[in-house]
């Protein structure tokens, strides 16, 4: 974010948050992970029995546990 006269403030949200979410493998899976799950729906399968939605949403879900365990 910039102010008016072009001097940014302090911002928590931009200096961490933005940072770590562009570096967070965590978001990247999350969002294949939608993909594919639309597609599933798309191809008329239940995202529970489709394998490529089935693989993201475990690799989701062990990025998850690393990075909770950290």
């Amino acid at each position: 974010m910039v102010s008016i006269d072009g001097n940014p403030s302090a911002n928590y949200y931009n200096d961490h948050w933005v940072q770590w979410s562009v570096k967070s493998p965590l978001l990247a899976h999350l969002g294949i992970l939608t993909s594919a799950i639309y597609q599933a729906e798309a191809q008329k399968t239940p995202p529970g029995q489709s394998a490529v939605a089935l693989r993201y949403k475990v690799r989701s879900i062990e990025l998850l546990n690393d990075m909770l365990g950290d």
